[in-house]
């Protein structure tokens, strides 16, 4: 049994930490397990199962319960998302620890969120755990599952992910025909240029929503939309909700200390 299908997976803690100055992580030896994901500066680790790490902006690891890390280089100005859980039964359906990027992050504001309200949601707040465990997963078959062109068009697209862009485009930027680039993709992902352009543009925006303060009118903007109600007419169509509605949902987040 897939154990992100299942009720095994139990939220803990998590929080956003923050760093004013100099930092390096404490030594530790968690009973549960830790992730954690970077959203500036660096963080450099020594994990005694996973060896040497240094995690850019970006990047993530899953540390494992009982085994012992601790900081080896002092950074400034670091900031992270943490998030501890642990399994009841059963094994994650995911081998990799260590992960070149994790792009959702308003999946964090959304964990904080139902964390710091006044009757907390624990059946919620597990479910959403689980949905940055999925990702993790789909991030990992993700790359197993490519090939050599298959990711490079799959890190252009998600890169230059804009409203409106096009097969044409992406044939052109690498010298293919637009219906060879389609099979490429859907051999890969089974999907085309429009569906992953537009699973991009969302993640975009939800982050930019949860993360920034940016007017709809300027979120529009960076993400190539044509107008305000193009951009909120695209947000509705695939997340079911406005985007102020979305904003407002996330807002009873705060600073952690790790």
């Amino acid at each position: 049994m897939n154990i992100l299908m299942n009720s095994h997976v139990h939220y803990n803690t998590a929080g956003r930490f923050k760093a004013d100055g100099e930092w390096r992580h404490p030594d530790r030896t968690e009973r549960t397990y830790e992730l954690i994901v970077v959203t500036d500066s660096a963080v450099y680790l020594h994990d005694e199962a996973l060896g040497e790490l240094c995690l850019k902006k970006g990047q993530a690891v899953l540390l494992s319960p009982n085994v012992r890390h601790y900081g080896t280089v002092i950074t400034e100005n670091t900031e992270f998302y943490w998030l501890h859980f642990s399994l009841t039964g059963g094994k994650l359906p995911f081998q990799g620890r260590v992960f070149s990027r994790f792009e959702p992050l308003y999946l964090f504001r959304e964990l904080l969120h139902l964390g710091n309200l006044p009757k907390r949601p624990q059946d919620a707040i597990n479910a959403v755990t689980v949905h940055i465990l999925c990702e993790l997963s789909r991030m990992e078959n993700d790359t197993q599952r490519f090939d050599r062109k298959g990711e490079e068009i799959y890190e252009w697209i998600r890169i230059h992910a804009r409203s409106g862009l096009s097969a044409e485009k992406v044939a052109a930027h690498f010298g293919f025909s637009k219906d060879h680039v389609t099979r490429i993709l859907k051999g890969n992902f089974g999907c085309g240029v429009k569906a992953l352009s537009a699973r991009f543009l969302m993640e975009n925006a939800c982050n930019l929503l949860a993360n920034t303060d940016l007017y709809i009118k300027e979120i529009s903007a960076r993400l190539g939309f044509r107008s305000d109600k193009a951009f909120v007419n695209f947000f509705y169509y695939h997340e079911g909700c406005y985007p102020t509605q979305f904003r407002n949902r996330l807002s009873k987040t705060h600073l952690n200390n790790h």
